[in-house]
C-alpha cells in the first residue's frame, strides 16, 4: 500500500511538472497582450503615463515585443512634447532616454 501510494505521489508530482511547465509561455503571452491593451487603452483615453507604465510591465516580460516598444517609444516622444511645453527639461530628456533605450538609431 505504501509503495502504490509513493508510485501515486511521483506520477502526480511529474505530471504536474510537466503540466505547469507548459503553461508558462502561455502565461507569459497573456501578461504582454494583456499590458498592451491597457497601454493601448490608456493612449485611446489620453492617459500618456499610465500607457508608459502598461507599455514598460509588458517588456519586463518579453523585452522583444514589438508592440510594447513601438507603443512605449510613441507614448515617451509625446510625454517629452508635453515635459518640454510646460518648460520640464530634465523630465523630457528622461522621457526621450527611455524611448532611446527601445528605439536605438531612431533619431526623432
Amino acid at each position: 500500500m505504501r509503495t502504490v501510494r509513493i508510485a501515486l505521489l511521483s506520477l502526480c508530482a511529474s505530471l504536474l511538472g510537466l503540466a505547469s511547465a507548459g503553461c508558462a509561455p502561455t502565461v507569459e503571452r497573456w501578461i504582454v497582450d494583456t499590458r498592451n491593451h491597457q497601454g493601448d487603452l490608456a493612449l485611446e483615453h489620453g492617459n500618456d503615463a499610465d500607457a508608459s507604465v502598461a507599455y514598460q510591465l509588458a517588456l519586463r516580460v518579453d523585452p522583444n515585443n514589438a508592440h510594447a516598444k513601438t507603443g512605449l517609444v510613441s507614448v515617451q516622444r509625446r510625454l517629452a512634447f508635453a515635459l518640454f511645453s510646460a518648460s520640464r527639461f530634465e523630465e523630457a530628456v528622461a522621457a526621450l532616454q527611455i524611448a532611446a533605450r527601445y528605439a536605438p538609431g531612431d533619431e526623432r
